[in-house]
């Protein structure tokens, strides 16, 4: 049996309601409306003056060093790895608690089909 959501007579129905919302819409748009005319205002030059030129220096010692960089890394890590045991221990939660409810649709599908066809499910 089809879902009732995906069957023609629910198809035909947003069809045709699109079609009349789009009849509507485009029967509003054909109307003409007068322009009103409006000045243009008059261009106004401005002066552009030139930027001073700022010269750019590469800071001639790293902000941090090398080993602190290292501690960053790692520290990082150690973040990076304890923020996917927590996803994992979720995504586990959630398996666990939704586990009984496809089992339960299992059971109930293979009985269905069971009781229509009186074949069993392998």
């Amino acid at each position: 049996m089809a879902h009732p959501l995906l069957t023609g007579g629910f198809l035909l129905t947003i069809l045709l309601g699109y079609i009349r919302i789009m009849s509507m819409t485009s029967a509003a748009s054909t109307k003409t409306t007068r322009k009103v005319r409006t000045r243009k205002a008059k261009a106004t030059t401005t002066e552009v003056k030139p930027l001073p030129k700022v010269e750019e220096l590469r800071p001639m010692t790293p902000i941090i060093t090398r080993q602190e960089y290292i501690r960053d890394i790692k520290i990082r890590w150690n973040i990076h790895t304890y923020e996917v045991g927590k996803l994992g221990e979720d995504i586990q939660k959630a398996y666990d608690s939704l586990l009984p409810f496809f089992k339960k649709y299992r059971d109930y599908v293979v009985t269905a089909y069971q009781r229509e066809f009186g074949s069993p499910v392998k």
